[in-house]
């Protein structure tokens, strides 16, 4: 498996890890029934679980159009970096999808 798989696997389970280790801590305390973690979701943790969310999604783009653009050599690409960091993904990722698209010189 190559070093750049081994990182889109390691992002996968921290996407998965994260929110659930947040789940468990707050099922823990407030216990373990649907009682429990509906407030949790609906109310009082959305925000900070979309945020982990949302880091992890930038970082495992950030990754994957780095490494993309650098095999291609499509260098206007790369664009969708400081569009994510400034904008976010919404803004970022499109970009990038719309040069990728373009038929290869």
């Amino acid at each position: 498996m190559t070093p750049l798989r081994l990182v889109y696997l390691a992002l996968t389970l921290v996407g998965v890890l994260v929110p659930a280790a947040d789940h468990f801590l707050r099922l823990a305390v407030h216990g373990f029934t649907a009682e429990g973690l509906l407030p949790f979701w609906l109310l009082e943790n959305k925000g900070r679980i979309l945020a982990l969310d949302h880091g992890i999604a930038v970082l495992a783009f950030a990754i994957w159009s780095g490494a993309e653009t650098w095999i291609r050599r499509n260098w206007w690409a790369l664009i969708g970096l400081p569009l994510t960091l400034l904008f976010g993904l919404g803004a970022g990722l499109p970009w990038y999808l719309f040069i990728r698209s373009r038929p290869i010189d």
